[in-house]
């Protein structure tokens, strides 16, 4: 019954950050100028959604905890590998965009969300799964 739960609560987990990474995200990637602050933006807004998400998430799965210096560990640890990871795919988008390589764009952007995956994948069995 515990490997459902773990289901569950990553499969909701991917959910909130459909909504961190895109749905909440309103003013964060609409400018070209002042990149860096609009991704600060992004991460920061991406953070505050995850934190929201898995406070939820522990209400609802009471059995899947984390302790308070753990959950810190787990989202300090996301915040900037979305950050370096959006960082680096945004440049790589924009440059691939600037020369109609639309179908590479698309990989980059597929890619981009397949490492934000991992990255909660991995960050939750380090910090969410006890032994």
């Amino acid at each position: 019954m515990q490997t459902m739960q773990y289901i569950w609560f990553l499969v909701i987990l991917f959910i909130v950050h459909y909504f961190g990474d895109f749905f909440v995200q309103v003013y964060a990637w609409k400018s070209t100028t002042r990149q860096i602050r609009n991704l600060i933006i992004h991460t920061v807004t991406y953070i505050f959604v995850i934190i929201f998400g898995v406070i939820v998430l522990q209400a609802i799965f009471p059995g899947i905890t984390i302790k308070y210096h753990s959950f810190l560990l787990f989202i300090l640890i996301n915040a900037v590998l979305h950050f370096l990871t959006d960082a680096t795919t945004k440049k790589l988008t924009k440059i691939l965009k600037n020369h109609n390589e639309m179908t590479a764009y698309v990989n980059i952007v597929a890619l981009d969300q397949m490492i934000h995956y991992i990255t909660l994948l991995i960050t939750f069995g380090l910090f969410f799964i006890h032994k």
